[in-house]
């Protein structure tokens, strides 16, 4: 008992919480230290951990906690698209959603992870799809509705030490680059987990897949529609069941660019035209004869449709604005605009 009382006192200066020099500390301190490793250890078998990370509070997108944090239970992705990393977790607290399992997403590129402005543009871009979804749902006359989760937002809080996080609790030792895959303060993009064969529908660069439904592409063709030419939804992406669409994480085109890395603009835009074919749904939304035909024409276009996603595509201010004037004199004065 000796040695390791020597040996304790000798690292003291690692334990701020422990007074190594009280005669008693083998006798109460270590045993108050053994219960609450215990303690901790029961706490983290409710919660299911072995967790690689914990968030703070889960925020909605309009800034509400929902009573529950998000501890990540793996150390790799089980998914990772073209901006984004997905991992599972589970939600822990004491909201609606304490128990059921979360998807948490983090940005690919580590400039973006700790980028003061992600949530304000995520925000934006949601925004906007939910209404172009509750606008597409009341002309529609389909059974098969489409819905879409807003995301909910925290930042990586505790990153434990892997092979010790019971300890790391308690010391909160910090292992700043535990993973590859964030560090703390990350900023985190939180869905509830959707049941079911999860599928990229259409791409934000006219890739569209093998036997894509009408839905998917109709939305976006509808949402060019309604906007007036503003703004096109893509990277349209979900779950499909026998009687709705839930979708996720989509992405926006707008004419001046302010939806983020993924918006591509007018070159987007002309992406998605040059391989859409409007279907039934189209039709019966009327908005096929909404398409000009030199829609597809623009001149010197990128073309990739051989990928499935594309991030910003940079080209010159000249060049743009170009392309924005012809967009304006042959698309947008030439639209039949329905709605």
């Amino acid at each position: 008992m000796g040695v390791l009382h020597n040996l304790l006192a000798t690292n003291c200066s690692s334990y701020p919480f422990v007074d190594c020099t009280k005669p008693d500390f083998l006798a109460s301190d270590l045993l108050l230290g053994v219960l609450l490793v215990l303690l901790l250890y029961s706490q983290n078998r409710k919660m299911g951990a072995n967790y690689s990370a914990e968030t703070t509070q889960v925020k909605t997108y309009i800034g509400f906690e929902i009573g529950c944090k998000v501890y990540l239970d793996e150390n790799e992705p089980f998914q990772t698209g073209g901006v984004r990393k997905a991992f599972k977790g589970k939600f822990y607290g004491t909201g609606e959603y304490h128990n059921r399992v979360a998807v948490v997403k983090v940005f690919i590129d580590p400039t973006l992870r700790h980028d003061a402005n992600i949530f304000s543009v995520d925000f934006k871009t949601n925004t906007f799809f939910a209404s172009v979804v509750d606008a597409f749902n009341e002309h529609i006359s389909l059974d098969k509705k489409v819905s879409f989760r807003r995301p909910m937002h925290a930042q990586i809080k505790h990153v434990p030490t892997r092979g010790v996080f019971l300890l790391s609790r308690i010391f909160y030792w910090d292992q700043e680059n535990a993973t590859k895959h964030f560090d703390r303060q990350t900023n985190v993009f939180i869905e509830e987990f959707l049941e079911g064969e999860f599928v990229k529908f259409i791409s934000n660069n006219g890739w569209v897949s093998k036997n894509c439904p009408s839905t998917p592409p109709a939305l976006a063709h509808f949402s060019w529609v309604k906007s007036k030419g503003d703004y096109l939804v893509c990277d349209i992406q979900g779950v499909r069941s026998s009687d709705k669409y839930e979708l996720s994480d989509p992405a926006v085109h707008s004419i001046d660019q302010r939806f983020g890395t993924t918006d591509l603009g007018l070159i987007g835009m002309f992406m998605f035209f040059s391989t859409h074919v409007c279907n039934d749904l189209c039709r019966s939304l009327r908005i096929d004869v909404c398409l000009p035909s030199r829609m597809t024409k623009l001149p010197s276009i990128p073309t990739t449709k051989n990928t499935s996603f594309t991030n910003a595509i940079t080209v010159s201010k000249e060049q743009y604005a170009r392309w924005k004037a012809f967009y304006e004199q042959n698309v947008l004065k030439r639209a039949n605009w329905i709605y």
